[in-house]
């Protein structure tokens, strides 16, 4: 077994709590684990039309700058920042570049936007809207299109258009969208494109030609990319504590990170996931190690059919490293301890059967309360239900046990790690 140093804050024992000494699941910031939102890249600015003013000159050569191409939306990974989604908006746009000028000054691309984003977001695209990359002409003020030709007349404006697709085509030719469902976890801190902005349109400079030696016309900017996507955060930790309605989760969240979930002796006193990080120091190197727990809200008989709240939450213990049940065996517990394991046990299995390989370890909670008997029942059932997973006896209210439980977790969390 490893040896740790754990540092283990202690609850402070309260008899009376006045009803405006806390805050309430009410007031707290909303929790947000499922959210879409519209985003949109800029619209690429206007080429410019002009040209280099000289005496007795109407027309120098040209001159006409590009316009900026439209700032893009990208996404992030920012660790330790957020731990769900409210705090993105229902709408997210880049700016839009601005438009080219004489004197082959170009226009300033548009400010593009980042959306960060915590480990664990899977983001899918449900609908993109992108226009045709087809060229639309800015004329030359004071300047009209040219009639219709007689046969034998060179279109200065045709010729153009080929031209201009050629490198339409070559500036638009790394647009190229991902795919439509992907996750981003803890090492994706360098931002990734969602939606990108239009190209600035060119400038007159770009058709000058043998035929056309004063081409009065340049291109608008093409329109910045629109979607549609729903983000949704999966993996909020390496450790779920997964159990059923007071079982003494957020009383052990509390004792071993420096959370401060709401305890209470009624049932859901959790509805939201409550995140927690355990430090510890290894003893053969000094090296720090850390990971996060997450108190699960109770799940009841039919969770994996949508009953309590179990089947929202469900999915948050999907993609963890490994699952903890947490057992409650004190002989006045609503559901005896076996049973709660095969409940537990169950609604995990129909719920996706490679859940119950990810569990690594049986709290049996309230330990302090219960008789020999009561976890040699619990012990037996395991036993005959798992392969190899352990249980531990401990005490959250009274921090019994506490040390033993985060050397075992810690040990059982490295092994998957380097599986």
């Amino acid at each position: 077994m490893l040896s740790l140093r754990t540092s283990i804050s202690r609850i402070q024992p309260c008899l009376f709590i006045r009803a405006s000494s806390y805050q309430t699941e009410a007031t707290q910031p909303k929790f947000q684990d499922k959210i879409r939102i519209r985003i949109q890249g800029g619209d690429g600015g206007q080429g410019c039309s002009s040209f280099i003013k000289e005496k007795f000159r109407p027309y120098g050569p040209p001159d006409g700058g590009n316009g900026g191409d439209g700032g893009s939306v990208y996404v992030a990974v920012k660790p330790g920042s957020f731990n769900n989604l409210s705090h993105l908006s229902q709408i997210h746009k880049a700016s839009n570049g601005t438009n080219g000028k004489g004197g082959n000054r170009h226009g300033s691309c548009g400010k593009s936007v980042i959306l960060y984003v915590p480990p664990g977001t899977v983001i899918r695209e449900i609908s993109a809207v992108r226009s045709e990359q087809s060229l639309e002409w800015v004329q030359m003020p004071g300047k009209t299109k040219p009639p219709k030709l007689k046969k034998g007349q060179i279109s200065f404006v045709s010729e153009a258009t080929r031209h201009g697709k050629e490198l339409l085509y070559y500036r638009a030719s790394s647009m190229i969208s991902g795919a439509a469902e992907y996750s981003l976890e803890e090492c994706d801190t360098t931002p990734q494109i969602l939606c990108y902005g239009g190209v600035g349109g060119l400038g007159n400079v770009h058709f000058l030609s043998e035929n056309n030696r004063s081409p009065k016309f340049a291109t608008k900017g093409l329109t910045g990319e629109q979607k549609l996507i729903e983000l949704e955060l999966k993996t909020i930790c390496e450790i779920g504590l997964v159990g059923l309605p007071n079982a003494g989760k957020s009383t052990l969240l509390n004792c071993l990170t420096a959370s401060k979930s709401k305890v209470g002796e009624y049932e859901f006193t959790t509805i939201y996931p409550k995140i927690g990080t355990i430090k510890t120091t290894m003893p053969d190197d000094h090296s720090s190690f850390q990971y996060r727990l997450a108190d699960i809200p109770g799940i009841i008989k039919g969770a994996s059919d949508g009953k309590g709240l179990g089947y929202d939450f469900l999915r948050h213990v999907e993609r963890a490293k490994m699952l903890c049940l947490v057992i409650d065996i004190n002989p006045k517990a609503k559901i005896p301890a076996d049973q709660a394991f095969q409940l537990l046990w169950d609604e995990l299995n129909k719920y996706e059967k490679n859940l119950i390989n990810k569990v690594a370890l049986v709290i049996a909670n309230k330990a302090d309360t219960a008789a020999e008997q009561d976890l040699l029942l619990l012990k037996a059932i395991v036993e005959r239900t798992t392969k190899g997973v352990a249980v531990l006896p401990v005490s959250a209210k009274k921090q019994e046990g506490l040390e033993g439980l985060v050397r075992g977790m810690t040990q059982l969390l490295q092994q998957r790690l380097l599986v």
